[in-house]
């Protein structure tokens, strides 16, 4: 985050994957790269120093900050996770 610009918006996605079993047997199939399967709480270090915007880190179908939601979200266990924050301004305050 030394690079980032005081005020800058960073967005941070990646895939989740909850079911262990299917973790494996999609990685060990999975040749074009390195994946990995982050916890929500790995995700949620990413962000560390930076204010989170509403809604914060989750299913990234359901953050929408501006309109509601769509209705009827799948909860299939493979699924996008990401949050959206802004670095601090250069007087340190966020």
């Amino acid at each position: 985050m030394s690079r980032v610009p005081a005020g800058s918006t960073v967005v941070i996605s990646t895939g989740r994957m909850d079911d262990p079993d299917q973790w494996h047997r999609m990685r060990d199939g999975y040749s074009a790269s390195t994946t990995y399967n982050h916890t929500w709480d790995e995700v949620a270090s990413f962000f560390a120093g930076l204010e989170m915007v509403p809604p914060g880190l989750v299913r990234a179908t359901d953050w929408n900050a501006v309109t509601p939601k769509p209705g009827g979200q799948s909860r299939a266990p493979v699924y996008p996770l990401g949050g959206v924050a802004v670095s601090g301004t250069s007087d340190g305050s966020l």
